[in-house]
């Protein structure tokens, strides 16, 4: 993965994803989890289930304050794939293979898409206006196991996926310094401080960027 953070609040995110069919059924379909679009608007289960818990920060909010995820573009093996979000959960997204993917096999998956970070006022992920606290920025494959669990993102730090080897390169601002769960090696540029994390086995990257490191 290579995430660029630019002043605007938005990231851009080039990814390739290689996901394993390590169940014995055929797969004629994958779903991502897409949870930073959960601030996308008044109508994801992230907004309604705030509004359920009386937190009514997000509903009444400023459409630049909220987030969204936008793909610019998606292949499966080189193949340009149907895809889209799954009805009534704007945080899933289904991608229809060409292909049935067989027990053992793998499919590569590279994706173009960019992510408004919302401000951190509605849960306590997003940014403050100058720092950034990033969880679920990034997209995962959902997991089978003899179904797909499609769990949407309702602020209960529930992120359900199998251990996954990852290897990011990460550009922040000049001034800016970065942390994260995984090892970090930075390497400042003339434009940027490129921040390269490789681990295996993780769940997840969690990763925050301070103006003022503390």
């Amino acid at each position: 993965m290579d995430a660029r953070l630019v002043d605007d609040h938005r990231l851009f995110i080039q990814q390739e994803i290689v996901y394993y069919n390590r169940s014995e059924v055929t797969l004629d379909s994958i779903y991502l989890l897409n949870w930073a679009n959960a601030y996308k608007d008044r109508s994801t289960p992230l907004a309604k289930r705030l509004l359920e818990d009386y937190n009514r920060k997000f509903y009444f909010s400023r459409k630049s304050d909220r987030g969204f995820s936008k793909v610019n573009h998606l292949l499966c093996n080189e193949q340009e794939v149907s895809f889209g979000e799954v009805e009534e959960k704007q945080d899933l997204i289904w991608i229809q293979l060409k292909e049935p993917l067989n027990p053992g096999a793998s499919v590569t998956l590279k994706l173009n898409y960019e992510v408004k970070v919302p401000s951190d006022r509605f849960t306590q992920y997003g940014h403050d206006g100058v720092n950034y606290n990033l969880r679920y920025w990034y997209m995962t494959p959902a997991v089978f196991n003899g179904q797909w669990n499609l769990y949407s993102n309702l602020n209960m730090d529930d992120y359900f996926m199998e251990p996954t080897d990852y290897d990011i390169r990460f550009h922040i601002p000049l001034g800016y310094t970065l942390h994260s769960n995984l090892r970090a090696e930075a390497e400042i540029t003339d434009n940027d401080v490129i921040y390269t994390m490789k681990e295996k086995g993780q769940l997840e990257v969690e990763v925050n960027i301070q103006y003022q490191n503390d």
